[in-house]
């Protein structure tokens, strides 16, 4: 019985020496469970906040651009009145050109005339000067 209870006893040894080496790999198996759970959640964090950054970094692109797109409206919308104005203008002075060419066009006639008529005068002047010259000849 001593052989048994020798042998019951080195089991009971082996026994608690394989479940102290068992628990001491299950604990170091957790431990890096552990580690690789918290570098897992710390990625995932840094990732979140990446999205995050990257989320309000593409917010204010499109605020930006909304910005970008509303001046460029209200400039397209100056451009577009000071072109109605200058086509205004334009068309005022073409009509002012217009109505300033024809008054030289009348003066002109006019002149022509006045000189038509100067020369028409001064030829009978310079007949009737003729006239007198012949008639105090012939006295």
């Amino acid at each position: 019985m001593k052989k048994v209870q020798d042998e019951f006893d080195i089991s009971q040894v082996t026994a608690n020496n394989l479940t102290v080496y068992y628990r001491d790999k299950l604990d170091g198996q957790e431990i890096r469970h552990d580690d690789v759970i918290d570098d897992t959640i710390e990625d995932a964090r840094l990732v979140q906040i990446k999205l995050k950054n990257q989320w309000t970094d593409a917010e204010n692109q499109e605020a930006q651009k909304k910005i970008a797109k509303r001046e460029a409206e209200i400039r397209m919308d100056e451009a577009k009145s000071d072109y109605a104005r200058a086509k205004r203008r334009r068309e005022q002075t073409e009509a002012e050109l217009y109505g300033l060419t024809k008054q030289i066009e009348s003066l002109k006639e006019e002149n022509d005339e006045v000189e038509e008529k100067l020369r028409k005068r001064e030829t009978d002047l310079y007949k009737y000067r003729f006239k007198i010259k012949d008639l105090n000849k012939s006295k």
